[in-house]
Parts: C-alpha cells; sequence; structure tokens
C-alpha cells in the first residue's frame, strides 16, 4: 500500500528522484508547505497542504517496513492504512490532489 502511494505521488512531489519515499515527500511537502496546493480548501480556504500531509503521516510508519524485525502491524492497523492508501491513489488518479503552486 505504501508503495502504491509513493509510485503515484513521486510524479507530483519529487519528480527528480528516483528513489523518493514516502518519508523523503512527507519532508518536501513540510519543507516549504507554502510553494504547494491541495485540492482540498482547508481551514482558511488556503488550499494548504497540511491535512493531506497528515494524512500521509497515517499511512507512513509502517514499523516492519525496513524488514529489520520491528513490531508487526495489527490486522486493523494494516487495514487501516491500506484503506487510506487507496483513497490516495484514487484521489490523484482522479487528478491532482497536491501540485505546485
Amino acid at each position: 500500500a505504501i508503495k502504491a502511494v509513493e509510485a503515484v505521488l513521486r510524479p507530483a512531489v519529487e519528480p527528480n528522484n528516483g528513489k523518493a519515499t514516502l518519508g523523503s515527500m512527507i519532508a518536501v511537502l513540510n519543507k516549504k508547505p507554502s510553494d504547494w496546493r491541495c485540492v482540498f480548501p482547508g481551514k482558511d480556504d488556503d488550499n494548504s497542504v497540511e491535512n493531506f500531509v497528515g494524512t500521509l503521516r497515517l499511512i507512513w510508519p509502517n514499523p516492519d517496513r525496513h524488514g529489520s524485525g520491528g513490531r508487526k502491524p495489527t490486522l486493523t492497523e494494516a487495514r487501516a492504512v491500506v484503506t487510506l492508501a487507496a483513497t490516495v491513489v484514487q484521489w490523484r488518479r482522479e487528478g491532482t490532489v497536491v501540485q505546485k503552486r
């Protein structure tokens, strides 16, 4: 699920980084959020990426993603991440959920 999100967001967020990860894309969006626009209006109607980044943060911290023997996600956690990831992928497929201003 995380790989799918990385694959659909990479062209928009880090098109010149073939090794971009969800973590690096979150960092790019956070570094200069004013450079980015999200399809959602946000609380101040400024199309801030803040809420979108929050969604990505919910997906990102997979404790065993590097195969280092970390805690395995619970079934409930894994299902929730897959649902969020599918939503993000669909948002990108339907249009641009996030883009450069």
